[in-house]
């Protein structure tokens, strides 16, 4: 749920727990747009976000 726009956590103290506001939907929407993928990876010790993004040139080469 990080990538919806303004995600609040439901039955909790807005002031003591953050939530999202659009970096991240926007970030994951430009991604898209540009022919990437993201995701998000959680474990126990660290969050990691990993983009995939094709090689420069690789989408003007499939134009004609």
């Amino acid at each position: 749920r990080i990538f919806d726009k303004f995600y609040r956590l439901p039955q909790r103290d807005r002031w003591q727990h953050g939530g999202v506001g659009l970096g991240l939907a926007l970030v994951e929407k430009q991604v898209h747009y540009l022919g990437g993928s993201i995701r998000a990876v959680q474990d126990r010790q660290r969050f990691q976000i990993w983009l995939k993004l094709p090689a420069p040139g690789a989408a003007s080469s499939q134009q004609p």
